[in-house]
């Protein structure tokens, strides 16, 4: 599985490295630190699953997600639970 990390704290994306690195089937194909970077990113490395917070500097997690394919798996990575409703509209599953 190839994975991208977007998240606007460096801490939280050690983290969320450091979890991931552990699995062999797990392929890290870089980090963002904000969503006009990460729309970049995503379309050349082309990942199968994206960690990626909701509150992010620059353009919103929901216009980040307009332009890129749907069809990657997308996982939120937040302390922000006041957007979760919003995040159903991008086929969220809990």
């Amino acid at each position: 599985m190839k994975i991208v990390i977007i998240d606007d704290f460096r801490f939280a994306r050690l983290e969320l490295l450091a979890l991931t690195v552990k699995h062999k089937d797990i392929e890290i194909l870089g980090e963002s630190e904000n969503g006009q970077d990460a729309i970049t990113l995503v379309r050349q490395v082309k990942p199968d699953v994206i960690f990626t917070d909701i509150n992010m500097p620059g353009i919103s997690v929901f216009e980040f997600l307009a332009q890129i394919d749907p069809a990657i798996h997308i996982i939120f990575t937040t302390a922000y639970a006041d957007h979760a409703v919003k995040t159903f509209a991008f086929n969220t599953v809990d």
